[in-house]
C-alpha cells in the first residue's frame, strides 16, 4: 500500500500531512476528535437518524437474521456462543480491573469465574445520588461489565463495586437487611 505525502504551505510554514492510501488522511482520527468535542451534536444526529430510519433498519436486520437462521440452522448456536464468549471476556476484564488478576471474591477468595458477581457496596435502591425515574430507566448500558470495560462508568460508581461470589453476595444482602447473621463463608 503506497502512502502519499503532500506538502502544504501556509503563511511561510510548511507542514507535511500523511494522506494515507487514497488521499483521505486519517478520517477516523478526525471523526473521533470531532465526536469528543461535540458529543451533544452527535447524540442529536443519531437520534434524528434513528427516528427517520429506525424502523427500516430494524426490518432489514430482522430480515437478514431470519434468512441466516433459515439457511443455516447451526448459525443460531454459533451466534449464541459468540455473544456468550464476548460477555465472558468483558466480565473477566471488568472483574480483574476491580479485584486484580486473577479475579477473586474479596471476602472468601473464591476464584471460579462462574460464581463471581458484581456487588454494590451501597445498593442502588439505597443510594441517594442514583438517578430516579425516567433518567434511570433510559440508561441504555445497564451491563456493568460493558460499562466498566468501555469507560462509561463514573469513578464514583467504580468505587461502589466489589467482586463477591454468589454465596458472599447473598450473605452481604442478608447482613444489610437483617444485621449480623453470625454466619461465615469459607472457600476451600
Amino acid at each position: 500500500m503506497a502512502q502519499v505525502m503532500v506538502e502544504i504551505t501556509e503563511a511561510n510554514t510548511s507542514q507535511a500531512t500523511n494522506l494515507g492510501h487514497h488521499g483521505r488522511g486519517d478520517r477516523k482520527a478526525q471523526k473521533r476528535r470531532y465526536e469528543a468535542k461535540h458529543p451533544e451534536k452527535i447524540l442529536q444526529q443519531r437520534r434524528r437518524y434513528r427516528e427517520k430510519y429506525g424502523e427500516r433498519d430494524n426490518a432489514k436486520r430482522r430480515e437478514r437474521h431470519n434468512e441466516r437462521k433459515a439457511n443455516d440452522p447451526s448459525w443460531v448456536s454459533k451466534e449464541k456462543a459468540y455473544y456468550l464468549a464476548r460477555y465472558e471476556r468483558r466480565k473477566y476484564l471488568a472483574m480483574a480491573t476491580i479485584s486484580g488478576f486473577p479475579p477473586h471474591c474479596e471476602r472468601c477468595g473464591c476464584d471460579d469465574l462462574r460464581f463471581l458477581e458484581f456487588n454494590h457496596k451501597i445498593p442502588n435502591y439505597q443510594d441517594p445520588n442514583k438517578p430516579k425515574g425516567l433518567k434511570a430507566r433510559h440508561d441504555r448500558s445497564k451491563n456493568t461489565a460493558y460499562r466498566l470495560v468501555s469507560g462509561r462508568m463514573s469513578p464514583k460508581e467504580f468505587d461502589n463495586l466489589e467482586i463477591t461470589c454468589r454465596v458472599c453476595n447473598a450473605h452481604d444482602y442478608l447482613e444489610k437487611k437483617y444485621g449480623d447473621t453470625r454466619h461465615k463463608v469459607l472457600w476451600t
